[in-house]
């Protein structure tokens, strides 16, 4: 899978399988991008970093967005 994720910092931590000075590190490195939307945070980072099982479910839901296209 290639491409860009935006997940919420839970979801980044569980699928990163890091701690959260872990995950500010890798911000801080520019390997992750942080953004502040409405006050919460949201983390940007490569696609081929995930599980497999977020991946399955990313590449389902691309699926579903090429179809309603």
């Amino acid at each position: 899978m290639t491409g860009r994720v935006l997940v919420d910092e839970q979801t980044a931590l569980r699928e990163l399988n890091i701690t959260p000075r872990q995950l500010s590190q890798l911000v801080r490195d520019g390997e992750v991008v942080m953004l502040r939307i409405r006050k919460q945070r949201r983390y940007i980072f490569d696609a081929k970093r995930l599980t497999k099982e977020m991946e399955i479910d990313v590449g389902n839901r691309q699926k579903q967005e090429q179809e309603e296209v």
